[in-house]
């Protein structure tokens, strides 16, 4: 108070997170009555100097998923929603082969490592397993708030538990190249056919994320060369395309997905070479209806053992 002696209440909110708490009043402590999600009541008459501490220790939290997350947990820190980045872990190339080293909210003890990220990001290291490598693998995580800050790695805020991680190969596509198309009166995609007059041209770098369209409607061809991935059966994953597309591998249709940044499937075993040396070449028709448009999400390779 700018004066000593007003006389009033002062409520502290403790956090639904915090398990304990501490309180001190210039330095005496003060009784720690208040439940998570409650408040402290300080009433009395204050003077100018009084100094309040609310100490709130950070507890690890294990929140084991269901639904589309069963079989995965996530780790919080406090209130703070921790994330597995690839940026932190430049050899983990698949993150949905990693899993934690245990489901026990009693084996973690999490606190922030001496080393930060590139970015000054807080890290963690918590024990982890990849599938298919022998021995345990640190996993370094960071806050859901500062993931992703290059741009371009892939994070993942729910991880597999033991056990649970996938046993797939799989890489992002993500050098890509585009060109704009155009197609008077079209209003369905289900005439397009690539031909070799779409490779001459003007093809111009593209990225994910990238609205090619800047907002207007129209058509657009992108290009990719997938990488050789071996595996028994292989497939692509689109998180989001906008809005409609059309997706050809070798110049063979495989499939049309009509529905803005939706996620859809493809699988590629009808229509790559035999030849592990030849090149295959993805081709994406989109037709961008409203707003900005292209491929905005990300588009994986996976390939499975059996």
């Amino acid at each position: 108070p700018e004066k000593s002696g007003a006389h009033f209440p002062l409520r502290l909110r403790i956090p639904e997170w915090a398990t304990t708490h501490a309180l001190t009043l210039n330095g005496e402590t003060l009784p720690a009555q208040a439940a998570p999600g409650t408040y402290e009541v300080i009433d009395r008459a204050w003077k100018k100097s009084d100094l309040i501490t609310l100490d709130l220790p950070m507890p690890t939290r294990l929140v084991l998923g269901d639904h589309d997350n069963d079989g995965k947990a996530a780790l919080l820190y406090g209130p703070l929603v921790l994330t597995l980045d690839a940026a932190l872990n430049p050899l983990l190339t698949n993150l949905n082969r990693v899993a934690l080293a245990s489901d026990k909210p009693a084996d973690f003890r999490l606190a922030p490592t001496t080393d930060t990220g590139r970015f000054g990001e807080i890290v963690f290291q918590v024990p982890g397993q990849v599938s298919g490598q022998p021995g345990p693998t640190p996993l370094y995580l960071t806050p859901f708030a500062t993931a992703g800050q290059d741009g371009k790695s892939r994070f993942a805020v729910w991880i597999a538990r033991p056990g649970h991680a996938s046993d797939e190969e799989s890489v992002a596509i993500t050098e890509w190249r585009w060109r704009s198309e155009t197609r008077t009166g079209l209003t369905t995609l289900t005439d397009i056919t690539p031909d070799l007059k779409i490779y001459a041209g003007d093809w111009k770098d593209g990225r994910i994320g990238q609205d090619v369209f800047k907002g207007r409607r129209g058509f657009a061809w992108f290009r990719a060369t997938l990488p050789n991935l071996p595996g028994a059966h292989r497939r692509l994953h689109f998180d989001g395309v906008s809005d409609n597309a059309v997706v050809f591998v070798n110049g063979k249709r495989l499939t049309a997905h009509q529905g803005g940044n939706e996620p859809f499937e493809v699988s590629l075993d009808a229509a790559l070479n035999a030849d592990a040396a030849q090149p295959n070449e993805l081709l994406v028709m989109v037709e961008n209806v409203e707003a900005g448009g292209g491929i905005l999400q990300d588009v994986t390779l996976i390939a499975s053992p059996k």
